[in-house]
C-alpha cells in the first residue's frame, strides 16, 4: 500500500512540475519574470505541435512582457512540431532546446544571436530548412549532430568558429562552405557525413582537427589553405573518394590515422613536416608514390602499411630517417616497391631497415626534378604535363605536388 500510495504521489509531483508555467497564450506556455520584465517560453501539460510561431511580445495581467528567453525542455523531444519561427526579441535559448525534435522541417533563429546553445538542434532527423542568424560568431557543440536530412545550409560569414561535432553524421549534406573567418573547428565537426562532396576551407583556420572529415565517404573537393597547422588524428580517416590531396608546406606533423583508409593516390610530404605519426596512412589501398624530404627524421608505426599498390618511394635525406619504425612499410608489399634516394646514400639505406626491403634502391637523380614553383622556366612549363597517375593537365601546373614532364616525375615545391 504504502509503495502504490508513493508511486501516485510521485505521479502527481512530476504532473505539476511539467505543468510549471504563468501563464498560457494562443497556444503557447510561458513563465514570467516581473523584475525584468520578460516572459520565458517553456512546457505546459501537453507537448508543442505543428507549426509555431512565437511572438516578440505578450500582455498578461495587462502589461506588456517582451518574450526574451526559450527554456530547455521547452519543445525537447516534442515530435510534432513541424516548424518553428523564433522573433529577434529572442536573446537566449538553452542548450539543447530542440533535441529530438524528429518532425522539425523548418527553423528560423533569431538574427541577434552570436552563438548557438549546444546540442540545439540535435537528431531533428527531418530538418531540411534552417535560417542562421547574420551575426553568428560559435555554433556550438553538436548543434545540428544527427540531422539526417539536411542537405545544405548557408553558415554567415562573422562566423568565427564551429564546435565539435556540430554536423557529425549529417548523412545528406552534400557541400559545405566555411567562411573567411572561421579560425577553429573542432573535433568530429563533419565527421560521417557519407554524401559530403566538395570542402572550402576557410584562408583562416588554423588546423584540421581529429576525426574532422573522418567517414566522409564521397569526399573529393578540397583543398588545404596555406597556413594550415597540425593534421590531426583520423581527420580524413576512410575519406575513400579522396584521392589527390596537397598538403601545405606549413604542417609541422601528421597525426595518428590522419589519411588511415583514404583513397590517396599520391602523397608528397613537404619540408614542414618533420614527423609522420603512426598508422597515418595505413590501409591506402591506392597510394601509389609517396615523396619524403629530407626533413622528416620520424615515420611511425604502420605509417605506410598495408599499401599493395605501392610503386615509388622517393625519400630525398641524404640519411635514411633516424626515426623509422622497422614496420612503417608493409613486408612482403614493399619487395615489389622502388625507393628513390640520393646516389650519395644507397648503401647507407641498403644496411638499414625497413629501407633494406625494398625491392629496389635506385639513385633519386635518374628521372626527377624539383622545380621551386615561382621560378618554372620556358622550357619547364611546355605542354604534356601528367598527374602522377597519368591524367593530362589542361594547363601547366600551378600547385605544389608531383607531375610527369618529358618522361619525368618533377616535384614542383
Amino acid at each position: 500500500m504504502k509503495k502504490i500510495l508513493f508511486t501516485f504521489v510521485f505521479l502527481l509531483a512530476s504532473i505539476a512540475a511539467s505543468a510549471a508555467y504563468d501563464t498560457k497564450i494562443d497556444g503557447i506556455f510561458y513563465n514570467i519574470n516581473p523584475i525584468e520584465r520578460v516572459a520565458i517560453v517553456t512546457r505546459g501539460e501537453v507537448n508543442y505541435k505543428g507549426d509555431i510561431t512565437i511572438p516578440s511580445t505578450i500582455i498578461y495581467d495587462g502589461e506588456e512582457y517582451a518574450v526574451a528567453e526559450i527554456n530547455g525542455d521547452a519543445f525537447r523531444d516534442c515530435m510534432n512540431v513541424v516548424s518553428l519561427t523564433i522573433p529577434n526579441s529572442v536573446t537566449k535559448i538553452a542548450d539543447d532546446a530542440f533535441w529530438g525534435c524528429i518532425s522539425l522541417r523548418k527553423l528560423v533563429l533569431p538574427d541577434n544571436m552570436e552563438k548557438l546553445p549546444e546540442g540545439m538542434c540535435a537528431f531533428c532527423s527531418q530538418l531540411t530548412d534552417v535560417t542562421l542568424p547574420s551575426h553568428l560568431r560559435t555554433l556550438s557543440r553538436a548543434a545540428f549532430s544527427q540531422c539526417t536530412s539536411l542537405s545544405s545550409i548557408t553558415l554567415p560569414e562573422d562566423l568565427i568558429e564551429i564546435g565539435s561535432s556540430a554536423f557529425s553524421n549529417c548523412v545528406s549534406l552534400t557541400s559545405i562552405v566555411i567562411p573567411h573567418h572561421v579560425s577553429y573547428i573542432y573535433d568530429w565537426a563533419f565527421h560521417d557525413c557519407t554524401n559530403l562532396v566538395s570542402v572550402r576551407l576557410s584562408d583562416n583556420l588554423k588546423n584540421i582537427p581529429n576525426s574532422c572529415f573522418a567517414s566522409c565517404l564521397k569526399l573529393s573537393e578540397i583543398d588545404l589553405p596555406e597556413g594550415i597547422g597540425v593534421i590531426g588524428k583520423d581527420a580524413f580517416a576512410n575519406c575513400e573518394s579522396l584521392t589527390h590531396l596537397t598538403i601545405p608546406n606549413s604542417v609541422p606533423y601528421i597525426e595518428n590515422g590522419a589519411f588511415a583508409g583514404s583513397g590517396i593516390i599520391t602523397v608528397d610530404i613537404p619540408p614542414s613536416v618533420t614527423r609522420i605519426e603512426d598508422h597515418s596512412f595505413e590501409g591506402c589501398s591506392q597510394l601509389q608514390t609517396v615523396i619524403i624530404s629530407n626533413n622528416t627524421c620520424n615515420i611511425g608505426y604502420h605509417a605506410f602499411y598495408n599499401n599493395q599498390n605501392l610503386k615509388d618511394v622517393y625519400v630525398f635525406s641524404e640519411q635514411p630517417p633516424g626515426s623509422c619504425d622497422l614496420n612503417a612499410f608493409e613486408y612482403p608489399y614493399i619487395r615489389h616497391v622502388t625507393l628513390h634516394v640520393p646516389a650519395s646514400a644507397i648503401e647507407a639505406y641498403r644496411s638499414y631497415s625497413p629501407w633494406l626491403k625494398f625491392g629496389s634502391i635506385v639513385p633519386i637523380e635518374t628521372g626527377i626534378e624539383e622545380i621551386d614553383n615561382g621560378k618554372m622556366t620556358v622550357d619547364n612549363a611546355n605542354d604534356g604535363w601528367f598527374t602522377i597517375d597519368g591524367q593530362k593537365l589542361s594547363e601547366n601546373p600551378n600547385k605544389q605536388g608531383v607531375y610527369i614532364n618529358k618522361g619525368k616525375v618533377v616535384v614542383i615545391k
